[in-house]
Order: C-alpha cells, then sequence, then structure tokens
C-alpha cells in the first residue's frame, strides 16, 4: 500500500524554497502541501486519499525544483547500499539534502547486486528533491572471475582469518572493492554522468556545503577530492606495489611527467610503497578519468593477477 515519504514534517522541506527566485510561487504550493498533510515521521495519518493529493502536491513540488534549479555539472551521487541498509541510507540522504542537495538537485543513482524492492525505491525517492535511478549490477561486475584460484584464495582468506586481518575471510567485501576499482563506473546507469560523489548508508554531514564541490572539480581541472589519507594495513596488500611496478615497466607510456610518485613512495625511484592512500568511503570524482585508456589498462593488469580476491584491498 502507499505510504507517505518520510521527512520529519513537511517543513523539511524549507530550505528547498528560500534559495530559489520563485519563491513566492513555490511557498503558495508549499503551504498548500503543509495543510493538508499533517503526519510525522512513519506515520500514515489522514485518509488515503488526503495522503495520496498531499503526495501528489510534493511531486509537483519536486518537479518544479528540478525545473528552476538543476545541478550546474553534469554529475550525480552514486551510492552502492543493499535492501537491509534503508534506515541508514535515508539518515544519510536526508542529511545530505538538508546540508547541500536542496541548493542543487543532483540525480541519485543507486546500485545494488540484487533488484531493491518496491519499499526501498518508495522511502529513498521521496525523501530527495531530485531524480533517483536504481540499478542491479552485471553478474560479471561483482562476482570472483573464473580465472581465480579458488583453492588459492580460499587458503589465503583462511590464513588472514587466522591472523586477524581486517576482512580477512570476506569475499562479498573483496567483490565490492573490485566493483568500486573497476567496474561502477562502467554500469549503464552512470554513463550520461562525467562526475560523482559516493555516498554510503550511515554516512553524516555535520557542516553545510555551501559550494558546489563538481563545478569546482570543473573549473579548476581536478580529478580527484577525498577527506582522509592514511596508511594502509600492509598485510592487505602484499603484492600489490610490486604488481604496479610491473605493470609500469610494461607500460612506461601510461606513466605523466607530473606524476604523483612522491605521494607513494620515499625513494626517489618509487622502490618501496610507504602505504600512503586515500580513504575511498568518501570521494568525489571524474570518471572520465576511470573510463581513460591508462586506467583501464591498470585495472585490468590488477584483475588479471587475482590480488583482489588473493589478498584483500582495504
Amino acid at each position: 500500500g502507499y505510504r507517505p515519504f518520510p521527512y520529519n514534517s513537511q517543513l523539511d522541506l524549507l530550505p528547498s524554497i528560500f534559495q530559489f527566485e520563485h519563491t513566492l510561487s513555490l511557498v503558495g504550493l508549499l503551504w498548500a502541501l503543509v495543510e493538508q498533510s499533517r503526519w510525522g515521521p512513519l506515520s500514515t495519518r489522514g485518509s488515503p486519499t488526503t495522503d495520496r493529493q498531499a503526495h501528489n502536491r510534493f511531486e509537483t513540488l519536486r518537479s518544479l525544483i528540478q525545473t528552476n534549479h538543476p545541478g550546474l555539472a553534469n554529475a550525480t551521487f552514486v551510492i552502492l547500499v543493499r535492501n537491509h541498509e534503508l534506515p541508514a541510507i535515508i539518515k544519510s540522504l536526508k542529511q545530505m539534502e538538508y546540508s547541500f542537495n536542496h541548493q542543487y538537485h543532483y540525480p541519485y543513482v543507486f546500485l545494488n547486486d540484487e533488484p531493491f524492492t518496491d519499499e526501498f525505491k518508495e522511502w529513498t525517492s521521496n525523501v530527495v528533491s531530485s531524480k533517483v535511478e536504481y540499478g542491479v549490477i552485471p553478474h560479471d561486475h561483482w562476482y570472483q572471475p573464473d580465472h581465480i584460484d579458488e583453492d588459492k584464495a580460499r587458503a589465503n582468506r583462511d590464513a588472514m582469518v587466522r591472523n586477524g586481518v581486517i576482512y580477512g575471510g570476506s569475499v562479498s567485501y573483496r567483490n565490492m572493492c573490485r566493483f568500486n576499482s573497476g567496474f561502477f563506473f562502467r554500469h549503464n546507469l552512470l554513463q550520461k554522468y562525467r562526475y560523482y560523489w559516493r555516498v554510503e548508508p550511515g554516512v553524516e554531514f555535520f557542516c553545510d556545503v555551501d559550494e558546489d564541490p563538481f563545478v569546482f572539480l570543473q573549473e579548476n581541472n581536478k580529478v580527484y577530492g577525498f577527506t582522509i589519507s592514511m596508511y594502509e594495513y600492509e598485510s592487505t596488500v602484499q603484492t600489490l606495489w610490486e604488481t604496479t611496478k610491473e605493470f609500469i615497466k610494461e607500460n612506461p607510456q601510461y606513466v605523466a611527467n607530473d606524476n604523483a610518485l612522491g605521494f607513494l613512495s620515499d625513494d626517489a625511484d618509487g622502490e618501496s610503497y610507504n602505504l600512503c592512500h586515500f580513504w575511498s568511503n568518501f570521494e568525489i570524482a571524474d570518471m572520465d578519468f576511470w573510463r581513460s585508456e591508462a586506467y583501464m589498462k591498470y585495472f585490468e593488469y590488477l584483475d588479471s593477477k587475482g590480488g583482489f580476491y588473493y589478498e584483500v584491498i582495504v
């Protein structure tokens, strides 16, 4: 059956309106919406007919918002999430809308390795002010590829569990790492976008974001934005650097002259890896970089060596 959208109150929509030039007409529409829909969170107050009428008014309001104030860059939010994580992602979406997206109305793309439920689609679509799309990840993009020696992979997982390595025994975690490294930007729903902002279930946004980071990347020719850089767990990437050096030796044409070797190695010649890495749980980036020939060749090389499943890339 129909369930009203889970804002704490219709007044949660006010920040979405007072940013606009066409304030009077939108406030009038909002007033009509508030007057005829008085439900609280997760409630179904009022008759189904009244609720449906109010919901239709909300959809009209959202359409006006999107028409008058689309995002300025070719960008989207990307959310890898499962159906059971609905409460966590609802919390994150509401904070994202309140702190940033009520001004810009960038679309959302939700991805899952299984179909989203109607309940998930209804709740998530009703707490945001913009277009939403839901996609299923192709089987070959998510699951362990056939060239992996499962006996070797299982033995390595068991050893990592015994040694207390983080995510050492998890195959699904490895699937996720491989997908985020080489496949998410190839999903059909993302082909029309250039920039993305990765959002994970349960993340919180404590401060208002008044500037548009997508436009900043675009105007300043930036490729990658991050919040945390820290040391990697060495036990999870034991062959990563050696494999990377092999790739560079075989493909020197892909190494940029202004590369960031100094960030990754404390040696002038890049002999060793200093374990510095970006924590990609929060990232804003240009998908054209991931789609480039150089990066795709690098990912394919790593994938062919099996490190995503013989180790754990955290």
